[in-house]
């Protein structure tokens, strides 16, 4: 639609509109692969390919990560016996993350009352909502628990930190809301005089908080030593 135009003469309004007509056919197109995915489930045609999992095959064929190959496998499974979220979700009235979460919640008797809730909610809450509904088990838990770690990795110059965590829920949801408490009291960059990327400030506000101890005293910074010719 937007092939050859002239952005000068797009109204915001068109944008938005436009974009919001995509992203309703790229749900569609989802709910049309789920149910595709829900037919090669049905047949085992991925044991004729001798994988070891329809999320295996999915993930391989496809060449997709496997998070989201399981994501696909696990609603397909949940949707056969959903058939209003189904609909609701070919028309493109809901997301894959709205539709995931719902269908871990929902029945053929509550999922009309679910979806109208949904529409209101973030799929920050609405993931919530659904962990609360079906909380895991002891050995769940456990599992989880035992996995947890954090990897810091620097570059070969030491310029730079790659950071890499895996924590329980609990845990994570402590460590999500003090990095975003953080970081949403980061100022506008001076330079600019605009709000840096949003990711940007959420690392500034992971060392922010590295910075300062729980009595709220600063940490003293790194010193850093110049050698400089007395011309300099």
């Amino acid at each position: 639609m937007f092939d050859g135009m002239d952005w000068e003469r797009v109204t915001n309004d068109e944008i938005d509109e436009t974009l919001a007509n995509f992203v309703g056919l790229t749900s569609a197109s989802q709910a049309r692969v789920c149910e595709l995915v829900g037919e090669v489930d049905r047949r085992q045609q991925f044991l004729a390919d001798g994988s070891r999992s329809l999320t295996d095959w999915l993930s391989a064929r496809f060449s997709i990560r496997n998070k989201t190959a399981q994501q696909l496998v696990s609603v397909a499974r949940r949707l056969s016996d959903l058939p209003e979220l189904s609909e609701r979700f070919a028309a493109g009235d809901l997301s894959l993350d709205q539709v995931d979460a719902i269908s871990r919640m929902a029945t053929p008797d509550t999922e009309k009352g679910l979806i109208e809730e949904a529409l209101g909610l973030s799929n920050t809450a609405l993931d919530r909502k659904a962990r609360r509904a079906h909380p895991p088990t002891a050995a769940d838990e456990r599992t989880v628990f035992d996995r947890r770690a954090m990897y810091l990795q620097w570059n070969l110059d030491e310029s730079e930190l790659n950071l890499r965590a895996n924590l329980p829920g609990v845990e994570g949801e402590i460590v999500q809301k003090a990095v975003e408490e953080a970081a949403s009291r980061i100022p506008p960059n001076p330079e600019t005089g605009l709000f840096d990327a949003y990711s940007q400030r959420m690392a500034d506000g992971l060392v922010e908080l590295a910075a300062t101890t729980g009595d709220q005293t600063t940490v003293s910074p790194p010193q850093i030593v110049v050698h400089a010719d007395l011309d300099a």
